[in-house]
């Protein structure tokens, strides 16, 4: 055959042996597959043919690159290759590929494309590698690190490009992603917070949420005890304890913790009883459980760090010591009012807020306290009635003494099922006559050792003829409250004994003064003349024994029964008549001397 090539290439071997000649225009359809390497029949012609063949060799892109280059046709085509191949092509498309390639290449490409990419890469590489590198470099080369490749590309560049730009378009990322991404990013992400990892690992979120995910839900659950509208006032008690929890509390609560609703009650307690007010133990307080002599000692102030249970007060029980039974606060300058959330101690069994500042209603729901046994609430400033203390089936002893308490006494506080022993109503508004309920459950009958109402006198506030001591009906002292009787009986009686010795309750001079303020049915008052008189004569009881002299102690019921005794037609001392007329006392008239009353 001639050796000259033909003016059209043979899309196939001719299926009757080899032509004469080559013939003049392709067969209509193109081979099933490309051959790889020119026909042995067929000499390879020593130049390509002048236009390239009018459609593709096959449907499908070749999974191989051609030993030889196609050339170069003088308009790209319209479209890309339906799908990349699974090897990198020798020469660049004209136009992206839809979805990148599956990894990068060993060695760059050998030219520039004559379109850019979709997207710019953040900046170049050195060398593509397999794999990232385990740390960015500090700072892009300055010039290229590779020297162009030996051989030309299959295909020229339209035209040379510019001298390179000495840094990069773009800064690198701090640090590479770890696979490349499946199809490429519409922008580059924003750089990271720092320009290398932190030398130590970032501490755990509390309760694996995110600030506001834990405010938030810490919101819903204690909005089931109080209204979300209150909770979110920061003006409220509420929502001031609500704020503690979340940004101050060092316990760093969780949504779930078990104690998260006694821990807020407590500190909204606090917030509520003018904490910040307190004698001892506020938060904060620096010499809070130090002093031996302290109800307090050993313990912490109250919004501390630490469990609430060992807050200053407070006790807890249970298996692992987490549930509050009881909360101490007598004598501590506590003000404001009660709130409703306290009701939330389902187990407390002690509640002693007795000879503080309090004032206002209690709380309605109070009978939710199924297990309490003591409550003490005297000489406070409360108001309103007690009906909610009906419902306190384990309820034992009362003292609801010295407030403005008002309304009738509950009949529910007594009754077959009633275990109460002690209940002292005296000096307060209370109205009408003892429920029967009651009085049949005083001893010998029922269970009360101690019952005490305003019953004393010919037209008692209360009429009650199954108590046990009887009070008069009205300790005003002219309009004092009685917190201001025991502030101005005590501010008396310091004149003559150090504060020290008064505040001590185990003195002499100590338990005169809670004689004469709780239990003396004269019910002096701070300008009475003869206050330091029985004052002085209460303490001289308690200082010499008088529990245990042979006649006229305190209840002595025969004293002064006998002509033989030298206290015939006298009284017991402590008894609640003219100090006068105790054991062994005589008084005189004020014209005979001493003023101020009758001397002894």
């Amino acid at each position: 055959p001639d050796a000259s090539p033909t003016p059209d290439p043979t899309p196939a071997p001719s299926p009757e042996g080899t032509t004469p000649e080559p013939t003049r225009s392709p067969q209509v359809s193109p081979t099933p597959e490309p051959t790889l390497n020119p026909t042995p029949s067929e000499p390879v012609t020593p130049s390509p043919t002048s236009f390239p063949t009018p459609e593709p060799s096959s449907p499908e892109p070749t999974f191989d690159p051609t030993v030889t280059p196609t050339l170069r046709t003088d308009v790209p085509t319209d479209d890309p290759t339906r799908a990349p191949s699974d090897e990198p092509t020798y020469t660049p498309t004209r136009n992206p590929t839809d979805e990148p390639t599956f990894g990068p290449t060993d060695e760059p490409t050998p030219g520039l494309t004559d379109e850019p990419t979709l997207i710019p890469t953040p900046g170049p590489t050195v060398s593509p590698t397999q794999d990232p590198t385990a740390d960015p470099t500090v700072d892009p080369t300055s010039n290229p690190t590779v020297d162009p490749t030996q051989d030309p590309t299959g295909t020229p560049t339209g035209d040379p490009t510019g001298n390179p730009t000495a840094n990069p378009t773009a800064n690198p990322t701090s640090t590479p992603t770890i696979n490349p991404t499946s199809a490429p990013t519409v922008s580059p992400t924003d750089a990271p917070t720092t320009s290398s990892p932190s030398s130590s690992p970032t501490p755990p979120r509390p309760c694996d949420l995110s600030p506001a995910q834990r405010r938030l839900q810490i919101f819903e659950e204690l909005s089931a005890v109080t209204s979300p509208l209150i909770l979110a006032d920061s003006n409220t008690v509420q929502g001031m304890a609500f704020n503690w929890i979340v940004d101050e509390d060092g316990m760093e609560l969780c949504p779930d913790s078990p104690n998260l609703i006694q821990r807020y009650a407590m500190a909204a307690f606090y917030y509520g009883t003018d904490g910040d007010d307190w004698d001892e133990c506020f938060a904060g307080d620096v010499t809070c459980g130090d002093s031996i002599e302290s109800p307090f000692f050993g313990q912490v102030p109250y919004l501390s760090r630490i469990s609430e249970c060992d807050w200053a007060g407070s006790q807890c029980n249970g298996v692992l010591r987490t549930v509050l039974r009881a909360v101490r606060l007598g004598d501590n300058n506590l003000g404001g009012t009660l709130i409703p959330e306290i009701v939330q101690w389902k187990r407390l069994r002690d509640f002693d807020l007795g000879s503080n500042r309090i004032g206002g209603t209690l709380p309605r729901d109070l009978g939710g306290w199924e297990r309490l046994e003591t409550l003490i609430l005297r000489d406070n400033d409360f108001t309103g009635d007690i009906v909610p203390l009906g419902d306190l089936p384990d309820l034992r002893d009362l003292f609801l003494q010295g407030n403005k308490f008002d309304g009738n006494i509950p009949p529910s506080l007594g009754g077959d099922d009633s275990v109460l022993e002690t209940a002292q109503f005296h000096s307060n508004l209370f109205d009408g006559s003892m429920p029967d309920t009651i009085c049949d459950n005083v001893e010998p009958l029922g269970s009360i050792e101690i019952l005490t109402s305003d019953c004393l006198g010919t037209n008692p506030i209360i009429e009650c003829s199954c108590c046990t001591q009887c009070f008069p009906g009205e300790l005003t002292c002219g309009g004092l409250s009685p917190q201001q009787r025991r502030e101005g009986i005590y501010d008396e009686l310091t004149q003559v004994t150090p504060p020290p010795v008064l505040d001590d309750p185990i003195s002499p001079q100590g338990m005169a003064y809670d004689w004469i303020v709780e239990r003396d049915q004269m019910a002096l008052c701070p300008d009475s003349p003869n206050l330091i008189q029985r004052y002085v004569l209460s303490s001289f009881y308690y200082s010499t024994g008088g529990d245990n002299w042979d006649e006229c102690y305190a209840d002595d019921p025969i004293c002064g029964d006998s002509p033989e005794s030298p206290f015939f037609g006298q009284v017991p001392y402590m008894s609640p008549v003219t100090e006068c007329d105790w054991a062994g006392s005589r008084c005189r008239p004020p014209d005979g001397g001493g003023g101020g009353g009758e001397d002894p």
